[in-house]
């Protein structure tokens, strides 16, 4: 996995291309989705979002919002899947930043019992006991961290 994979993971953004992909693939034809069916896409790209994405509910554009955009698209027949993504990011940025921040904060609440109840449990164990005992308690919380934040998805 590159870095730009990496920042794009943490972001949420391959959470949500993967929603729009599959929205821009039930209503789009030929690869292009025709304008009078985007209020419907992004409305059911942000019902998945609601769905799938914990936190605070994700309200979508107001439908004069989708009205300008659909005017300014207006020469061409559709849009096409790529450009769909960017609007839905457009639409959506301030959003996944809060979802990604509350994350980060359940990650790093949560990392500190669980490495804490794991190495406890590893110390009990007969032949790792001796290896968690050498590991520092801090080694443990960052590699919970970093594990919880790649989990959840």
């Amino acid at each position: 996995m590159n870095k730009n994979a990496i920042a794009k993971l943490f972001a949420g953004k391959l959470h949500v291309k993967n929603i729009c992909d599959q929205v821009f693939e039930e209503y789009a034809s030929d690869k292009v989705m025709p304008l009078e069916k985007l209020p419907v896409a992004v409305l059911r790209v942000y019902n998945c979002m609601n769905k799938d994405l914990l936190g605070p509910h994700k309200e979508p554009p107001s439908q004069s919002t989708i009205e300008e955009t659909m005017e300014k698209l207006r020469p061409a027949d559709g849009i096409n899947d790529e450009k769909f993504y960017n609007l839905i990011l457009e639409w959506s940025g301030k959003d996944l930043r809060i979802y990604m921040a509350h994350k980060v904060i359940l990650a790093l609440l949560a990392a500190p019992s669980l490495a804490l109840a794991t190495k406890g449990a590893g110390r009990r164990a007969p032949r790792i006991g001796p290896v968690v005992e050498k590991i520092p308690t801090p080694v443990f919380v960052s590699v919970y961290s970093l594990g919880l934040l790649f989990v959840q998805r």
